[in-house]
Parts: structure tokens; sequence; C-alpha cells
């Protein structure tokens, strides 16, 4: 037995109605591609900095030079994490 559903009929403007149409699902959006890029883009960001953080701070305690080399490093993860979202960007354009 198909599922049927009532909707506002307003082709005739002069005598609106109701009409029954048969129910069809819809396909389901594929949101799965777009989350991964996005979750790409998130970490291709993010990992360089904390990267160069945690290396950076072991360095520091290593060597006594806090904080020279965290910062350093953190600067470079920075650097780092922007060049990698034009990669992708220019990724993205390229498809």
């Amino acid at each position: 037995m198909k599922k049927k559903y009532l909707v506002l009929d307003q082709t005739d403007q002069k005598k609106p109605g109701v009409v029954e149409k048969d129910f069809q699902k819809s396909e389901p959006t594929d949101n799965s591609s777009q989350i991964a890029d996005l979750t790409g883009i998130g970490f291709g960001i993010a990992l360089p900095m904390a990267g160069g953080a945690l290396l950076g701070s072991f360095l520091d305690k290593t060597f006594s030079t806090a904080p020279r080399l965290t910062l350093g490093l953190i600067i470079i993860g920075i650097i780092l994490g922007i060049s990698n979202l034009f990669f992708y960007l220019k990724k993205m354009e390229d498809e």
C-alpha cells in the first residue's frame, strides 16, 4: 500500500484546493564527502601548529631554551598550516 499525503494545490488561484499525492522517498543527500573535506582542512591547519608546540616544548626542556624553540616551531606550524590550506584549495579548484 502506497502512502499518500495531502498538498495544498494553488495552481488555480481562483479555486485553490487540496490534492492527494503519492509519498515518494527523497534521495538522501551525501554530505559525508563535504564533512570529510572540512575535517581534512581543519586537521591540515591544526596538526602542524600542535606538533610544533609539542616538539618545541620538548626541545626547550631538553636544551633549556624556553620559549624560543616553542615559538619558532609554532610559527613554522602556522606557515605549514596556511600552505596546506592553499594547497587544498588549489586542488579543489582544479577538480
